[in-house]
């Protein structure tokens, strides 16, 4: 029988387009309440279209940091994976936000802000 070679990655690395990216192992409740508003905007046009009309309550609502509202609102996507957020969640918000695809992976491999950010 042959030996079989098992390739298994850790909870902080994630392979996108046949790249590695590792990121800070976070706090087990770091990310929740990003990762819960990028989903709703992602799947629910009405939560999408608060953050458009008034972020400043709906970043309320999912009670997240100036940290936290500064990556979002700046599309800081490597700094998000980094916290804990999901490039599964990441990729189409960042696509609704018009940040193509060249941008949100040079994001993912050098973390800062593909925005300026909107007040």
């Amino acid at each position: 029988m042959a030996d079989v070679v098992s390739h298994t990655l850790s909870t902080n690395e994630a392979w996108v387009y046949g790249k590695k990216y590792s990121r800070r192992v976070p706090g087990p409740m770091q990310a929740y309440n990003v990762q819960k508003l990028i989903f709703h905007m992602n799947t629910r046009p009405s939560v999408y279209q608060r953050y458009d009309a008034d972020r400043g309550a709906l970043f309320a609502e999912y009670k997240l940091t100036e940290e936290e509202q500064d990556y979002i609102e700046t599309m800081n996507v490597g700094a998000l994976y980094q916290m804990g957020v999901q490039p599964q969640l990441l990729a189409p918000f960042a696509g609704r936000e018009n940040i193509a695809w060249p941008d949100y992976i040079k994001g993912m491999e050098t973390p800062g802000p593909l925005r300026e950010r909107k007040d």
